[in-house]
């Protein structure tokens, strides 16, 4: 990772990473009140309206924090990385370097799965039509954000069920995905599948750890890639297993 000990430096970036952390998100649901307020008393919604409305703008405050918070890496010196700045660059480096040992041939392929995808899709127009089956019957908000919700799914559904680019190339020299390029099991430090459960449902991660990436010397993958909706996930991890067995015992 490439970051200075300059005290000007540090402070730039936790000056930074407080705007982007706190002051921008509070600033975000503080606009949507304001705007579900507006709205409220100039359309004269009823009580049910106003209260889903502050609820929905608290929440997409509390999601943008949750998203800008993730992209800052914290720091044994107490300030923060903003993770994303070197992701063009590194990008780049890693692939232009690793065609040159990139084998012709993949032990096994994962590309997005066509029923989870087709799933998602139907579950979107499913949703967009009962929001707007109750839309006379209901509350305004309701109805819109079932509508929204529904249009959200029905989108990412379609582009996954066309998109035919592979995710994840598995092969006894070593592993592919479209951010790192190839890389050998040797230049590899550590390869996890992470589970991640809330309240609603569990995310799958596949994090991969190079030996001399980005993230050098500190306890951060340089690729943290979703396996959910990528087919036959379940059985990445055992194969990984087997595949570097393999590659140490070739």
């Amino acid at each position: 990772m490439i970051y200075t000990n300059n005290d000007i430096d540090k402070k730039q970036r936790q000056k930074h990473y407080l705007i982007r952390v706190y002051v921008f998100p509070t600033l975000s649901g503080i606009l949507c009140c304001l705007v579900i307020y507006c709205l409220t008393n100039s359309l004269n919604l009823n009580n049910t309206d106003k209260e889903l409305g502050y609820i929905i703008s608290i929440a997409i405050g509390f999601i943008i924090w949750v998203k800008n918070k993730f992209k800052w890496l914290p720091l044994p010196d107490g300030t923060h990385y903003y993770v994303n700045n070197h992701n063009n660059d590194t990008t780049l480096k890693l692939n232009n370097a690793s065609y040159i040992n990139e084998p012709s041939e993949y032990e096994e392929i994962f590309k997005n799965s066509k029923v989870d995808s087709g799933i998602t899709f139907i579950i979107g127009i499913i949703t967009v039509y009962f929001g707007l089956y109750i839309m006379p019957k209901a509350s305004l908000f309701i109805p819109l954000l079932l509508i929204v919700g529904g249009l959200f799914l029905l989108v990412e559904g379609f582009k996954d069920f066309f998109d035919t680019n592979p995710k994840l190339k598995l092969s006894k020299q070593g592993l592919w995905t479209s951010k790192l390029g190839f890389h050998n099991w040797t230049s590899i430090k550590d390869v996890r599948v992470i589970k991640e459960s809330d309240y609603r449902s569990t995310q799958t991660y596949l994090e991969i750890f190079l030996l001399n990436g980005a993230f050098k010397g500190i306890d951060y993958p340089d690729e943290r890639l979703s396996l959910n909706g990528i087919k036959d996930n379940n059985k990445i991890e055992s194969l990984i297993k087997d595949l570097k067995h393999k590659s140490q015992h070739k």
